[in-house]
C-alpha cells in the first residue's frame, strides 16, 4: 500500500504518518511548510524514518508538482488533512480558504479519477459542517455551516459526494471530534493547560470555557483512519467521537487539579 499524506506537517497529518511508519508502511509526505523546521516532531525519532519521503509543496502554486509526484510513486491512497484550518482566519481570507480548500482540491479530485492505479481518497472533513447543535449528530444529519471555514468543507464534500455518485470516486469521509496527544502544539487547549498548570499560570478561557466538546486520544484517532483504509465503503461518511462530553472550563480545571 503506497499512501500519501496530504498536509503532512499538521498535528493529524504528522502523527498518522508516525503511525504507519510504526507499523512499517512507506509513506509519502506533502505539506507547504518544511519538515525541517517542525519541532513537535515523533517521525525524528522513528525507527522506520527512512521509510518518510518528504515533499514541500503549495498545492494552490504547485499542484503539477503533485501530480508528478503522484505519477511517480503510482499512490493508491491518500489520506487529506490538508487546508485552511483557522476559523478565525477564514473570515479574514476567505477567498483563500475557498481557494485552498475547494478550488484546488478539486483541480486534484480531476487528476485522480483518472488514474487507474489509485484506490481510495480519504478525506479528514469536520464536524463543523453540521454547524452549531445542542443534539447528537448522525451521518444524515444536514449540513448547515455557520463559517467560512465550515462552508468550504461543506463545499467540497458535497463536491466529493457528487462525484462519488457520478463518477465512481472512492472517497470515504471521516468526521472527528477534538483530538490531543503527544507532539501536539501548545496553542491548543490540552496542551497549553497542561503548559500553563504545570508553571502555575492562569490561562484565559474565550467565553468563558462554556462550550462542551467531545476529545480523541490521537493513538484511537490514528487506529480509526487506518481502520478506514482498510474497511470503509466509498462514499460513506465516518464519525468518531467519545461519548463523553465536557465543557472547556472543566476539561481546564480537570487538568489544573492533576498537576496541582
Amino acid at each position: 500500500m503506497r499512501v500519501l499524506i496530504l498536509g503532512s506537517n499538521g498535528f493529524s497529518g504528522i502523527t498518522f504518518s508516525n503511525y504507519l511508519l510504526e507499523k512499517g508502511f512507506s509513506v509519502i509526505g506533502v505539506s507547504q511548510s518544511s519538515f525541517a523546521n517542525i519541532k513537535f516532531n515523533p517521525i525524528r525519532f522513528n525507527k522506520n524514518k527512512k521509510k518518510f519521503k518528504f515533499f514541500k509543496l503549495d498545492i494552490n502554486k504547485s499542484i503539477n508538482k503533485l501530480f508528478k509526484i503522484i505519477e511517480r510513486f503510482k499512490v493508491d491512497v491518500v489520506v487529506d488533512f490538508a487546508g485552511q484550518g483557522m476559523v478565525a482566519e477564514s473570515w479574514d481570507y476567505p477567498e483563500l480558504t475557498f481557494n485552498t480548500n475547494v478550488i484546488s482540491k478539486i483541480r486534484f479530485y480531476n487528476f485522480l479519477i483518472k488514474k487507474k492505479y489509485f484506490k481510495k481518497y480519504i478525506k479528514i472533513s469536520t464536524p463543523e459542517v453540521y454547524g452549531s447543535t445542542k443534539n447528537l449528530i448522525s451521518e444524515q444529519s444536514n449540513h448547515n455551516p455557520s463559517t467560512p471555514y465550515a462552508l468550504s468543507h461543506s463545499s467540497i464534500d458535497m463536491y466529493l459526494k457528487m462525484i462519488n455518485l457520478h463518477k465512481g470516486f472512492p472517497v470515504i469521509f471521516g468526521r472527528f471530534a477534538n483530538f490531543y496527544g503527544p507532539c501536539q502544539k501548545l496553542y491548543r487547549i490540552i496542551p497549553l493547560s497542561i503548559h500553563k498548570a504545570y508553571h502555575k499560570k492562569k490561562i484565559d478561557l474565550h467565553g468563558g470555557g462554556k462550550s462542551k466538546r467531545s476529545f480523541i486520544f490521537s493513538e484511537d484517532f490514528c487506529r480509526a483512519i487506518f481502520l478506514l483504509i482498510k474497511k470503509a465503503k466509498t462514499g460513506e461518511v465516518y464519525h468518531f467521537a467519545s461519548d463523553e462530553y465536557l465543557s472547556i472550563k472543566n476539561l481546564v480545571f480537570l487538568i489544573y487539579k492533576k498537576l496541582s
